[in-house]
């Protein structure tokens, strides 16, 4: 209990610096004007229409998408990047904290910080989409009537949208329209999401720790970022979706099990797991190699 007690201490203390953190204000406050921006049309177009929607948008947000349309998802996995940007999170402090708490409950508390952060992120996305879709919000398990248009291309044949793709913003996918519930499919990929953002952020915490340097990490996980509209862009098949874990988001490619599909909703989540895990480990081990010093300012 003492080591759970010391390690949420040093993840409340880091969440708590986000209250005077400009960087983290601006994530924020950019990323929900982009779902704003995004899911708005759907909004606007359904007041008109008297058309609902659902107000579960998470897996239309985060579908498969290539370098050159759609790159929603890449630009919200970056607003993460952002966020937890000052890894490993060194501050004049930390050497005091250690002190206090020791390194194992230090390490951990790190980690639970950017878990933490990762399942704030999310929920504020999940938040921001239902929020900006309200107004015309279908609170059942059905994709509504605007969802039908868009899937199905109506949007652009109503009279008066002069320039009818211009009401969305928004690609819905037909997959996810014919085979996947709206609230199963909201909870999967906020679990898929966070778990996605967890896994960049700890990525991004043990190359900065180890190389004592902001850079080396924000490259690494920007890596696996961008990997993703690459990967559709250059390898669209099944396979293909296991090379980045950001990729997995994408529920419309998570199929249900069978013979030619290769990734799969259990594989996904069952590889997380072990990611995550893995650089928990590699966390612990890192931390305890890493000398902090603590320079005074004349």
């Amino acid at each position: 209990m003492g080591l759970f007690r010391s390690a949420a201490a040093v993840a409340s203390i880091n969440l708590k610096r986000w209250l005077k953190d400009a960087r983290v204000h601006f994530v924020f406050l950019f990323m929900g004007l982009i779902v704003i921006h995004y899911l708005s049309n759907l909004t606007i177009y359904g007041l008109e229409h008297e058309k609902t929607c659902s107000i579960y948008l998470m897996p239309h947000l985060f579908i498969s998408a290539n370098v050159s349309v759609n790159v929603k998802k890449t630009i919200l996995h970056l607003g993460m990047l952002i966020l937890l940007c000052d890894a490993p999170f060194l501050t004049k402090i930390t050497p005091y904290m250690i002190l206090r708490s020791r390194r194992t409950a230090w390490c951990i508390g790190e980690c639970m910080y950017i878990l933490a952060a990762a399942l704030i992120y999310t929920l504020f996305l999940a938040g921001i989409s239902m929020v900006t879709v309200l107004p015309v919000a279908e609170f059942g398990n059905e994709w509504g009537s605007v969802a039908r248009d868009a899937v199905y291309g109506k949007i652009g044949d109503v009279g008066s949208s002069a320039a009818g793709v211009e009401y969305s913003d928004l690609r819905f996918s037909s997959y996810l329209y014919r085979y996947v519930y709206p609230q199963g499919g909201q909870l999967t990929v906020m679990a898929a999401v966070w778990c996605s953002f967890s896994f960049l952020g700890l990525l991004m915490y043990v190359v900065s720790l180890a190389s004592k340097k902001l850079l080396p990490g924000m490259c690494v996980s920007g890596f696996f970022v961008f990997l993703d509209p690459l990967i559709n862009w250059w390898m669209p098949t099944e396979w293909a979706a296991i090379v980045s874990p950001v990729t997995w988001t994408s529920i419309d490619r998570m199929r249900s099990p069978a013979v030619y599909q290769f990734m799969t909703l259990p594989l996904a989540f069952g590889l997380y797991g072990i990611l995550i895990v893995l650089l928990f480990v590699a966390a612990l081990y890192v931390s305890r190699r890493t000398m902090i010093e603590v320079r005074s300012r004349k």
